[in-house]
């Protein structure tokens, strides 16, 4: 899926000639022009699910291990995990990461293990 902000940028995953069929997280600036982020260190695949009016992005990446990681996005910061975001003894893990509001808030799925866990 692609996602689009106001100003016109485009968030969302591509493959490439050197990468056949795995995704990477891909922001499109203003002349439509693809920037192949790749995925974090170790990471497998990598997509974004929005992207806000200041051109930051929220998404997922998926370890070798199968287990799914939250990241942000900026042109500022590059691609972020944001579990380094919270205490590395909180037990949690955040899975993926949703719509990104105006004040840079960010929908999270979580949980007690490395999939996304939705509550009870």
């Amino acid at each position: 899926m692609l996602y689009i902000n106001n100003s016109g940028l485009i968030a969302g995953g591509s493959d490439s000639a050197k990468h056949p069929g795995v995704l990477h997280c891909a922001p499109w600036d203003k002349n439509l022009k693809i920037h192949n982020l790749g995925t974090l260190k170790g990471g497998t695949a990598c997509g974004f699910g929005d992207i806000d009016d200041q051109g930051r992005a929220t998404g997922v990446v998926t370890l070798p291990s199968g287990a799914y990681r939250a990241i942000l996005w900026s042109q500022n910061t590059g691609l972020l995990d944001l579990n380094n975001l919270i205490p590395k003894n909180s037990g949690w893990v955040l899975a993926t990461s949703g719509a990104i509001n105006l004040k840079g808030l960010v929908a999270q799925a979580g949980g007690p293990g490395s999939r996304p866990f939705f509550g009870r």
